[in-house]
């Protein structure tokens, strides 16, 4: 698992709310990710 929540970088007044993704309609979406390789 991947976590980024250090307190300096996700402040809670910043990052802390609802996030909503409209889909359907006249609300097309999509969800681009990273691929980021195992390290050995």
């Amino acid at each position: 698992m991947l976590l980024h929540d250090h307190p300096d970088d996700r402040t809670a007044e910043r990052f802390a709310g609802q996030t909503t993704l409209h889909t359907g309609g006249k609300h097309a979406s999509f969800l681009l990710v990273p691929v980021i390789p195992a390290t050995r």
